[in-house]
């Protein structure tokens, strides 16, 4: 009767080691999963920060852009006509 029984067991053990062997894979997948949320997240952040420095730029060029025509119409304006 052991004899019968034995081939079961070793079975059910090889199904326990399996189990436990997929138990640590999905550990260590939901560890890197969670590595992967956490590096994509600090690039987000770094994304919306590079966007606002990005978005002051622009405000700054446009500003100096209007600078530049009002200065180029000013000393149009103030250029003396042919002194000759």
């Amino acid at each position: 009767m052991k004899q019968l029984l034995q081939p079961k067991v070793q079975s059910c053990d090889s199904k326990e080691r399996e189990f436990q062997d997929l138990a640590k894979w999905k550990m260590r997948i939901e560890a890197r999963q969670a590595a992967i949320l956490a590096e994509i997240d600090g690039i987000v952040k770094e994304t919306e920060t590079i966007r606002a420095q990005l978005k002051k730029l622009l405000l700054q060029q446009d500003q100096f852009k209007e600078n530049h025509i009002r200065f180029d119409s000013k000393i149009t304006c103030e250029r003396p006509e042919n002194p000759d």
